[in-house]
């Protein structure tokens, strides 16, 4: 996704010819402005030509939008559609968001970074605390402590993987793989008849423990805590 840069189309398409591409709508929305096409009615039917998913009701949007500006809709008619509205996405499972936020918060995370030959890095949090971790990529620890309770890397290695062009898949542990949990499931459940068709062994039946009554009164409220 990106933000109609010239020669990225191209360059995209000679590195990654069948990935698809988008234009952020946010930024095409203030180039939009930036042509004197005001007012929340037309911001309004942009952004509902972007998110409708039929062609059809793309047509019917822009022609909304010819009505009220002429010259808006030669101006949005000039940008294949393919590139901002989801009615011309592929159909194909991919994702379908409409602006680069996520991207744009990823890269303010990933970070200035100071690193060692033992892959031992200082990452600065580029927020308003500033605060810095120590990432240690051979032991899998970052001093946040989101790697070692979740099992998952953390953006501060993250982007310590990001400067050595490391595989990020390569540090999540084998139990959280898709692979993994396909595996589970890979061997075949046989179906069993209902118990009135089990058959009758010579040992005690297996029942729920008894239930414990406590002395007293029950309580009917539970107590809260301070």
């Amino acid at each position: 996704m990106s933000n109609q840069q010239k020669g990225l189309l191209q360059a995209v398409q000679e590195v990654v010819p069948r990935v698809d591409q988008r234009f952020c709508v946010r930024h095409l929305y203030a180039n939009f402005r930036k042509k004197k096409f005001l007012g929340k009615h037309l911001k309004h039917l942009m952004w509902k030509a972007a998110s409708v998913t039929h062609p059809q009701t793309w047509e019917s949007e822009m022609r909304n939008i010819k009505q009220l500006n002429d010259e808006a809709f030669k101006y949005l008619l000039k940008i294949p559609p393919r590139y901002w509205s989801r009615s011309r996405f592929s159909s194909t499972p991919q994702c379908d968001t409409l602006v680069n936020n996520m991207s744009e918060a990823f890269n303010s995370v990933l970070v200035h970074t100071s690193w060692s030959a033992n892959k031992v890095f200082e990452v600065r949090h580029v927020s308003q605390a500033g605060d810095k971790f120590v990432v240690n990529l051979d032991q899998n620890l970052c001093t946040c402590r989101k790697w070692a309770i979740t099992g998952v890397p953390c953006c501060h290695s993250l982007a310590a993987m990001k400067f050595l062009n490391l595989d990020a898949e390569d540090f999540i542990p084998c139990c959280f793989r898709k692979s993994t949990y396909k595996e589970i499931y890979s061997s075949i459940v046989h179906p069993i008849n209902g118990n009135k068709m089990w058959e009758i062994t010579l040992y005690v039946d297996v029942l729920p423990p008894p239930k414990r009554i406590l002395h007293g009164r029950p309580k009917k409220k539970r107590r809260l805590e301070q």
